[in-house]
C-alpha cells in the first residue's frame, strides 16, 4: 500500500536523525505523478487475489495504517473472497502471538498437495 507518498514497507524509525524526513524530495509526487502511484498501488490489483487472506493488524501500526488493511479487506469481502481480519492493540508492526497464523496455515495449506511437477 502507498501511504502519503512513500510505500509502507520503508522503515525510517531506526535512522538516528529523522529531521531530514520532514519534507520529502518530492512533496507533491502523489499528486504530480498520480498515474504512476495509481498503477503501482496494491489497491489496484488486490481484487485479483485468489488465495485466502488473513489480516492481522495493529490498530496503531506506524508502518501500515489500519485504514489500508480495512480497505483491502473490504475490497476482497465485496467480491466474496475468503478473508479473516483481526485488529489488535499494542502489537506494533510484528506479532508475538502466532497461534492464529498457525491455525490459518493449517486450514489452508496443511495436507495440500504440491502443485509442482
Amino acid at each position: 500500500m502507498v501511504n502519503a507518498h512513500r510505500s509502507t514497507d520503508n522503515s525510517f524509525e531506526d535512522l538516528p536523525d529523522r529531521s531530514s524526513l520532514a519534507t520529502s524530495p518530492c512533496d507533491n509526487c502523489a499528486v504530480k505523478d498520480r498515474d504512476i502511484y495509481e498503477n503501482t498501488s496494491p489497491v489496484k490489483y488486490i481484487r485479483y487475489a485468489k488465495a485466502p487472506l488473513l489480516v492481522l493488524q495493529d490498530e496503531n501500526d506506524i508502518r501500515v495504517p489500519k485504514g489500508q488493511a480495512e480497505q483491502a479487506v473490504a475490497i476482497l469481502k465485496q467480491q466474496g473472497a475468503e478473508v479473516d481480519a483481526h485488529y489488535y492493540a499494542g502489537e506494533g508492526h510484528g506479532f508475538a502471538e502466532i497461534r492464529r497464523t498457525i491455525a490459518w496455515f493449517d486450514k489452508y495449506l496443511k495436507n495440500q498437495r504440491d502443485p509442482r511437477p
